[in-house]
């Protein structure tokens, strides 16, 4: 009974919030297309837009930071269950393929 409630408040909740903003969307007055509020702006001075340089090594780093962390979450939460061992194992298997992947 809880879990209906709780859905019905959900639901209640968004129909709130979707009402909110189509009335903001009534209310607010039309934008214009303008080029100068479009244009990039740096301190009143005109700049070239440059491209911004990737580095995928960066992503690189970034995805063994997030790996290693839901791992270090999985263990911790899992340190006092009987499947420790099991998410023990699979966490050295994961930290294991990770060393397979080739550095750029």
């Amino acid at each position: 009974m809880q879990a209906l409630a709780t859905w019905i408040g959900l639901l209640i909740c968004l129909l709130i919030a979707v009402v909110f903003y189509l009335l903001g969307k009534k209310i607010a007055p039309p934008s214009e297309e303008n080029p100068e509020k479009t244009a990039p702006y740096a301190c009143g001075e005109d700049y070239p837009p440059e491209k911004i340089q990737m580095y995928i090594h960066n992503f690189y780093y970034i995805a063994f930071f997030v790996l290693f962390e839901i791992a270090t979450l999985i263990l911790a939460l899992s340190m006092f269950s009987f499947s420790f061992y099991v998410v023990a194992a699979y966490t050295i298997i994961v930290f294991l393929t990770l060393l397979q992947i080739p550095r750029w």
